[in-house]
């Protein structure tokens, strides 16, 4: 395992070594398990356990068959490519805030992937984007997006073609639907 994301190869070599499948992830019991389903043509096969991850990892989000993960003893996080099992750990983002989002988005246009991490400040009562380019040398360093303000309860996030979407919600008026909904769009290009 690397200590820094600071090999360009990796990006590169991962989209054509990469399967065309489903990663799954089962939690039973609160043991976490991964399968994948490789597609071949039209066909699916049989589900194979994936066990390169360990067990003290959980999966925070995913990306073009990679996983961003964060290990609940060390608290620090990593971005694994289960098929291949090559695995690299990634330098801390050094902040007060408190981690709220956090999502690996691939941008097409530039072939790199990002590290997304939308950080709620407590004390102002606003949200901070920081961002990281993976497999760049000079990645040991974050990059900041102003401070916006936002508070929310609840999100959902989803990335497609170097752009990350974040819809929350907070307020909820006792039945169960949100008194405000918002969205912030992050492009990348």
């Amino acid at each position: 395992m690397q200590t820094v994301v600071s090999n360009p190869i990796f990006i590169i070599s991962h989209i054509p070594r990469s399967e065309v499948g489903l990663l799954e992830v089962i939690v039973i019991d609160g043991n976490t398990k991964f399968r994948f389903v490789a597609f071949k043509g039209l066909d699916a096969s049989n589900p194979r356990e994936i066990t390169v991850i360990p067990k003290t990892l959980t999966c925070l989000s995913s990306c073009s068959g990679l996983l961003l993960c964060r290990d609940q003893v060390s608290k620090s996080r990593c971005v694994i490519n289960p098929v291949t099992k090559e695995m690299i750990l990634l330098p801390p983002c050094k902040d007060r805030y408190y981690s709220w989002v956090q999502d690996l988005v691939f941008v097409p246009s530039t072939m790199t992937y990002k590290l997304a991490e939308l950080l709620f400040d407590t004390q102002g009562q606003s949200a901070v984007f920081h961002v990281q380019t993976l497999g760049v040398p000079s990645s040991d360093s974050w990059s900041t997006i102003a401070p916006t303000p936002f508070h929310s309860a609840f999100s959902e996030k989803i990335s497609v073609n170097g752009i990350l979407y974040i819809y929350y919600h907070n307020d909820f008026n006792g039945s169960n639907h949100p008194v405000r909904t918002a969205s912030l769009l992050l492009a990348f290009g």
